[in-house]
């Protein structure tokens, strides 16, 4: 936020935008791993998440940087709805046709779940959807792409 305010104190013109989780974070769950074990292992916590694609963000920000009026805006672009690592085993068994469980886990406490506690995960806005004129892809599409097949 320093760095917004340096900017907007300088009087220039500005079009801000804020970045959530990048999607593609999910790879560091181990989902391949989880489809092979029909296990999801996380660390235990109430965890709420909104991620986006890199390819979402970017169509939103090139639509941004082709049209007017978005002098001096601040956009917060996060998905329109958090998710759980529930959800993430619910959407890896239907993409694998295998069950695969959620569990909880101290033993599961790693760099990316210290990371996460740091950050706002949580925040979500319409904006993102609006800027790009459809619906963000979907955590199942996302999961998706990221999922080796028939693992």
């Amino acid at each position: 936020m320093a760095t917004e305010h340096a900017i907007k104190a300088t009087g220039i013109t500005y079009t801000i935008f804020r970045n959530p989780l990048y999607a593609d974070f999910l790879a560091a769950l181990g989902l391949n791993k989880a489809i092979a074990g029909g296990e999801l292992i996380t660390c235990p916590g109430t965890w709420r998440i909104t991620s986006v694609t890199r390819a979402d963000l970017a169509l939103a920000i090139a639509n941004v940087l082709s049209t007017q009026g978005h002098e001096n805006k601040t956009y917060e672009l996060t998905a329109a709805k958090a998710w759980g690592f529930a959800e993430v085993a619910e959407i890896l068994a239907e993409i694998s046709g295998k069950p695969i469980a959620h569990r909880a886990d101290d033993l599961a406490d790693n760099w990316l779940y210290r990371f996460l506690a740091q950050i706002d995960t949580v925040t979500t806005t319409p904006i993102l959807e609006q800027l790009m004129g459809r619906p963000p892809a979907s955590l199942k599409d996302t999961i998706k792409q990221i999922v080796v097949p028939n693992t």
